[in-house]
């Protein structure tokens, strides 16, 4: 806050209000599968991890959204660069 655009710039622009909400979002979205994936492995004990469909389905889901989110962050980064969402 003490070096470049300053405090002001950050608080009164929306696109890095919207980056920051991308961050909370893809961080939430990544407990599930950081959860899931030690717990599988402990269940399997050296054997082959068994997982039904629906939860395959659900991980993937979670997993590409969060890759398609992440994409978004530096774009995000990119527009507050060029002075794009400043309100202030």
């Amino acid at each position: 806050f003490f070096f470049g655009k300053g405090a002001d710039y950050y608080a009164h622009n929306h696109i890095f209000w919207a980056k920051m909400f991308l961050f909370v979002v893809v961080a939430l979205l990544s407990i599930v599968p950081t959860l899931h994936f030690p717990r599988a492995a402990r269940l399997a004990a050296g054997g082959v991890v068994g997982i039904d469909a629906l939860t395959f389905r659900r991980i993937r889901t979670i997993l590409l959204s969060e890759a398609g989110l992440l994409g978004l962050i530096p774009l995000m980064a990119t527009l507050m660069a060029r002075g794009i969402g400043y309100g202030g």
